[in-house]
């Protein structure tokens, strides 16, 4: 029973027996939801070149499809950088290509059609690419087209991977204050944190405060 005041109009319809309570369940019962399943998961271009895509990743890599972009990438102290989160958390991109075994996310393929020439998607794309090399990620774009060359697609994948791993290797720059590391990979503060189990309990080291999203960490001498 709700343990909210009741007004003169509820005392009154508590006395005739009748709940405001039982009377808002009932509607919200008798409510027929507006939800309906769509015909379809991806469009014809899509579930087309899902199908080479599957055959050409072979095992290789795990294929997932329609992958919101927040679900990739976090934003360093996003307290203060919410405009930039705000950007993405709406977005999603076509295609991502995961290490099976561990499903780490190894290269994102966007599919473009004609609408992407417009001037709205073009400068979606220009934002989610800007994103994603900020990220050091690959992103591959691939025309559609009514057929596709297995081949080249995995050349162009290969390569994609590559050339983004080659970035990865290049040393990062450094802004560490005397005491206190930079996380080498959201460039702020580390923090200085204590090992609670494992075979490190009780140590202490320097970690990430993007923490779980950057899980970097530096020991302390």
């Amino acid at each position: 029973m709700s343990n909210q005041p009741q007004g003169c109009l509820a005392a009154i319809l508590n006395l005739l027996g009748i709940s405001l309570n039982e009377t808002a369940d009932t509607e919200q019962a008798d409510e027929q939801l507006p939800y309906r399943l769509r015909d379809h998961f991806l469009s014809a271009a899509e579930l087309s070149f899902f199908h080479v895509l599957r055959n050409v990743a072979d095992g290789k890599f795990h294929v997932t499809t329609k992958v919101r972009i927040s679900d990739l990438l976090y934003v360093v102290k996003r307290r203060t950088n919410f405009k930039h989160a705000n950007r993405i958390d709406r977005k999603h991109v076509d295609f991502v290509l995961c290490d099976p075994k561990t499903m780490q996310p190894q290269l994102v393929i966007e599919l473009d059609d004609a609408s992407h020439a417009r001037q709205d998607r073009a400068e979606r794309d220009n934002l989610v690419d800007a994103a994603f090399a900020t990220a050091e990620f690959p992103v591959l774009h691939v025309p559609v087209a009514k057929a596709y060359s297995p081949d080249a697609i995995r050349q162009q994948i290969n390569g994609a991977i590559k050339s983004a791993a080659t970035m990865r290797q290049a040393p990062p720059t450094s802004n560490n204050t005397a005491s206190t590391p930079s996380c080498p990979k959201c460039q702020i503060p580390m923090v200085e944190r204590k090992a609670g189990k494992g075979a490190h309990a009780g140590k202490r080291f320097w970690g990430c405060p993007s923490y779980p999203e950057c899980r970097e960490i530096l020991p302390i001498d």
